[in-house]
């Protein structure tokens, strides 16, 4: 059963199966790529969420070591998806993606602090959040989900390198999969 679509009316039992031996990446016509052991080095996760950011460093077996999170600062722009549509339309796009890549650096460099790595040692950085959120960090227009029919930007997996992303992270790959729809989180 998808617990997202069983409402929660009364106490619930939840069992989960056993754990098994995880893996960040694997091989797959998605996302050519390889399986991310722990010797290759560590993921930064980030959810980039409208109200609040949240950055997760795993290792190469997906355990978390650090997670750090802060406010949104594009709240200033608006506290919602729409009114930063109309901002980065109005010619604040710049500001929009500057705000929310210098946020996420610093939690980035907060987790290597907790965790004792260095940020050279991050080999993958992968964004993930609603469509708009994850267009404004990737510095593309929102201009497609102005207007219908509210189209996707990403459509494919890209692998590229992170550094003109987050400065301090020159070492690693950003992974951007694909969006799911225009506004699905």
């Amino acid at each position: 059963v998808l617990a997202c679509a069983v409402p929660v009316d009364r106490d619930m039992t939840v069992t989960l199966p056993e754990t098994f031996d995880q893996k960040i990446l694997t091989d797959s016509p998605e996302l050519p790529g390889r399986i991310i052991s722990p010797a290759e080095g560590y993921t930064l996760a980030l959810d980039i969420g409208t109200t609040t950011l949240v950055c997760s460093l795993l290792d190469g077996s997906g355990r978390e070591l650090a997670v750090a999170a802060c406010p949104n600062p594009q709240a200033g722009y608006g506290a919602d998806v729409v009114t930063r549509i109309r901002e980065a339309l109005d010619g604040r796009m710049e500001e929009l993606t500057r705000l929310v890549r210098s946020a996420l650096e610093e939690l980035g460099l907060r987790c290597c602090r907790e965790a004792g790595i260095k940020p050279r040692q991050v080999n993958i950085v992968s964004p993930v959040g609603n469509t708009c959120m994850r267009q404004l960090f990737l510095g593309l227009s929102p201009e497609n989900l102005a207007k219908l029919p509210f189209a996707r930007a990403v459509t494919s997996p890209r692998r590229v390198p992170c550094g003109g992303y987050l400065p301090a992270f020159s070492e690693a790959e950003l992974v951007v999969l694909p969006d799911i729809g225009p506004f699905v989180g």
